[in-house]
């Protein structure tokens, strides 16, 4: 079935709902708009300025000479990562490139409510990077912390926030300024269309946003299943390994157990960061970017050469050396101060280089082996390389993101899906050779003709 956009949903639920006498929210003070059971997008025209200062959110102050800035979505537009819909350009596709920091959105409305339900403002679910919300210069919410410089920026989530009845004079129309303070970190300027709102706020009755909150939160929840299922997947491997390694009384498996629990929680993390807002943006990049991925990079990399048996004194060397450098690198270029310098950007693609020669000779001696699943083994470790070395794939025009069924679906959960389908069969069959081997093993020892094959030491 066709999925409607969020915005043309929004339109469609205030039409039928709509009670009494109301006109689209066109935000030019004059034109009342009367709210029933319904829910309406403030798409503007609003008002517009790059700067900070309190007074912007007085009603009274005179916004005529700012910008006039249009929320209004393409058809069909979401962003580029999850598939959140409504999705529109920032001030950097506006005429301001480059910039970040504060910016402030006006809107000048007329509002009645016909019924006794309560308004209620339901906040951008995509700003970039934390937003406040004042209604006639009263603090109504926020996204982040503004306590303190810079303020602390979490995920975006969709957010009510309630507006009493004193606040909008009940049936009888009332001049409203909505103002909506903008704070775009630094290291959102990675994306040139980036900053202030992405997706237009709706205004609504308690009863009648209620819809268009729960799609929200919807989009949001759906977009980052797969990695819970990934992360869940992960363990799953993870523990068959492990076990395998104890039938087999080895540890050349345990690496790549690690290699799975810090991949599964990378993917994990990523779900933790947008479903709550325990960690910063800065907490999240230390622990995500810092830490669990580029220890999941070497752990696959270690973890395919123990396959290998592979035990060369001066490569584990130079391979713990090169990690080091690698997290303490990540580490260090986590931190917003250090985010653009080229010296940390240098280190971190140099090592990454490393790994990636590193896995294709791995792979290469992988080929020339006589292991008995080796053309398995080959899949699954090109499968893990394209979760592992996205950025490089990415930057030689390997396409990132698909969006089936309006959902963002990135390379690595496709290959991370592949993998394991390969690694169910390739464990399926290394569990049916185990007992096959323990079978011809109890068969020698009643004096058959068979002969044992020692278990230790055997590659998949």
């Amino acid at each position: 079935m066709y999925s409607l956009s969020f915005a043309t949903r929004g339109f469609i639920l205030g039409m039928v709902l709509l009670c009494g006498s109301a006109h689209a929210m066109t935000g030019i003070v004059g034109e009342a708009t009367t709210l029933g059971k319904a829910a309406v997008p403030l798409i503007g025209p609003w008002k517009f300025r790059l700067g900070d200062n309190p007074a912007w959110a007085d009603p009274r102050f005179d916004d005529s000479e700012w910008e006039t800035v249009e929320l209004t979505p393409p058809p069909g537009a979401h962003d580029d990562d999850v598939g959140l819909s409504g999705y529109v350009p920032g001030w950097g596709a506006r005429g301001h490139a480059g910039q970040s920091g504060y910016g402030w959105y006006r809107l000048h409305l007329r509002v009645a409510s016909s019924t006794s339900d309560s308004l209620v403002l339901a906040g951008p679910p995509a700003a970039d990077s934390s937003y406040q919300v004042f209604w006639n210069g009263s603090l109504l919410g926020q996204d982040g912390d503004f306590h303190s410089t810079p303020p602390k920026v979490v995920s975006i989530q969709p957010h009510l926030f309630p507006i009493t009845q004193g606040r909008t004079g009940g049936e009888q129309a009332q001049d409203i300024v909505l103002a909506v303070r903008v704070w775009m970190a630094p290291w959102d300027l990675g994306d040139a269309q980036g900053g202030g709102m992405r997706i237009a706020p709706t205004l609504g009755t308690a009863s009648g946003i209620k819809g268009v909150y729960t799609s929200q939160w919807i989009e949001t929840l759906r977009g980052y299943i797969v990695e819970v299922i990934e992360a869940c997947g992960f363990a799953f491997f993870c523990f068959s390994v492990w076990l395998l390694g104890r039938i087999e009384h080895t540890t050349r498996y345990n690496w790549l157990c690690a290699a799975f629990l810090l991949t599964g929680a990378y993917r994990l993390n990523q779900a933790v960061f947008a479903w709550t807002q325990f960690e910063s943006v800065p907490m999240f990049e230390i622990v995500s970017l810092g830490l669990l991925y580029p220890l999941s990079l070497s752990a696959w990399t270690v973890g395919w050469s123990r396959l290998l048996n592979i035990r060369n004194v001066y490569w584990a060397r130079a391979f713990t050396v090169v990690t080091i450098l690698y997290v303490g690198s990540s580490l260090v270029g986590s931190m917003p101060l250090l985010r653009s310098s080229t010296t940390l950007h240098i280190a971190v693609t140099s090592v990454r280089l490393f790994y990636l020669v590193s896995t294709c000779c791995l792979l290469y001696l992988l080929i020339r082996s006589k292991c008995r699943s080796r053309a398995l083994l080959c899949v699954l470790v090109v499968l893990a390389s394209v979760g592992q070395f996205a950025p490089e794939l990415s930057a030689i025009g390997v396409p990132g993101i698909w969006f089936p069924f309006d959902t963002g679906v990135s390379r690595a959960q496709f290959a991370y899906a592949l993998f394991f389908i390969c690694a169910a069969v390739a464990l399926w069959g290394e569990f049916l050779h185990i007992a096959e081997r323990k079978a011809t093993r109890v068969e020698s020892l009643d004096g058959g003709d068979a002969v044992a094959i020692p278990m230790k030491g055997r590659a998949l």
